[in-house]
C-alpha cells in the first residue's frame, strides 16, 4: 500500500512539473468579455454557441502580440467547423501569428470536400513550409491544433500528438499580432468567410511547450482500453471462493472458457490430442486457471 502511495505521488508531481508553464493569454470564447492581452484590451463579442463557441469567419479577431511571445513560443487553439457555403478551396484560418515583414505562421483548412487541416510557415519567399495534419476534418467534432517554435526547430500538433517536427528556417524576432479568422495589415486581406468556424479556447506560451507538455494540455481524454477495443474474452467473477482441490466443480460451471491446446509447430497434431479447454475466472484475490481434459 505504502508503494502504490508513492507511485501515486510521483505521478501527479511528473503531471505537475510538466503543467508548470503559464500561459502568457488564455481566452475561453464562451460568452461576450474583454480580456486583456499584455497592456492591450480585447472585445470579444459575435455570435456564441450554447456549447461555448465563438463563431467566426466573417469577422476576426486580432489580438497585439507584444508580450505574449518572442523568439521561442507556442500557440494552441481549441476549434471545430460546420459546412462550409463557399466555393471549393477557399482559405479558413483558426490562428495565424505574424511577424514583421511577410513572416506568418498560420494553422488553417481549405473549403471543400474532403478537408484536412494545414500548417504553414511562410514568408511567400523561398522559405514555405507547409505539412498537412492526418486525417479529414468532421463537421461538428472538436479539435485542438497547436505549433511551437525555438529558434531551431517548428513543431506541429494535433490532439496532444506531434504531427511533424521540422527546421525552423525563419526567426519569430518580431511577432506583431495573433489573428482568430480573416484579418489585415500591409501585406495580406484574406477574405472573409460564412460562420462556420467555431473557436473554443486559445492559449499563448512565451516558451516551446515540449511534446510532454503539449500532450498534457491536449483535449484529447486518455480512455480505458475496454473503451477503445473489442474485448475478446470476458471473464467473470466466482460466486463464492472455489475449492484448489485438482477438481473443477460448480463454481467453474460459469468460467470463461479459451479454446484448446494446440500445436505450434506441427497444427495437424492438435487434432490428436484428447479433448480439453482452458477455463478463466476470478474473485477479490486472484486470477484462476483451470484445464479441463
Amino acid at each position: 500500500m505504502h508503494c502504490h502511495k508513492t507511485l501515486s505521488l510521483l505521478f501527479f508531481l511528473w503531471i505537475a512539473s510538466i503543467m508548470a508553464a503559464e500561459p502568457t493569454l488564455e481566452i475561453v470564447f464562451d460568452k461576450p468579455k474583454t480580456v486583456k492581452a499584455g497592456t492591450t484590451d480585447v472585445k470579444i463579442d459575435g455570435e456564441f454557441t450554447e456549447d461555448g463557441y465563438l463563431k467566426y469567419g466573417k469577422k476576426g479577431i486580432r489580438i497585439p502580440a507584444a508580450g505574449l511571445l518572442s523568439d521561442k513560443g507556442t500557440v494552441i487553439v481549441d476549434f471545430r467547423v460546420t459546412k462550409p457555403q463557399c466555393e471549393f478551396g477557399k482559405a479558413r484560418n483558426f490562428v495565424t501569428l505574424r511577424n514583421k515583414g511577410r513572416l506568418l505562421a498560420s494553422i488553417y483548412t481549405l473549403a471543400g470536400n474532403p478537408r484536412h487541416i494545414f500548417f504553414q510557415c511562410t514568408d511567400y519567399g523561398k522559405q514555405n513550409h507547409n505539412p498537412t495534419f492526418p486525417g479529414e476534418l468532421v463537421d461538428g467534432r472538436p479539435y485542438q491544433a497547436a505549433f511551437s517554435y525555438d529558434g531551431n526547430v517548428i513543431r506541429t500538433f494535433l490532439n496532444g500528438k506531434m504531427v511533424d517536427e521540422s527546421r525552423q528556417e525563419r526567426q519569430f524576432d518580431a511577432p506583431s499580432f495573433i489573428a482568430i479568422g480573416p484579418f489585415v495589415d500591409g501585406w495580406y486581406n484574406p477574405p472573409p468567410w460564412d460562420d462556420d468556424c467555431q473557436v473554443r479556447r486559445l492559449q499563448i506560451f512565451d516558451a516551446a511547450l515540449s511534446v510532454e507538455e503539449l500532450f498534457a494540455r491536449s483535449s484529447e481524454k486518455s480512455k480505458k482500453r475496454s473503451e477503445t477495443e473489442t474485448p475478446m474474452l470476458s471473464v467473470p467473477k466466482f460466486n463464492g471462493k472455489p475449492s484448489i482441490n485438482g477438481e473443477l466443480g460448480e463454481h467453474w460451471e460459469a468460467a470463461a472458457s479459451l479454446p484448446s491446446i494446440i500445436d505450434a509447430v506441427k497444427n495437424a497434431r492438435g487434432w490428436e490430442y484428447p479433448e480439453n479447454r482452458f477455463l478463466l475466472s476470478w474473485d477479490d484475490d486472484c486470477l484462476y486457471l483451470g484445464t479441463r481434459t
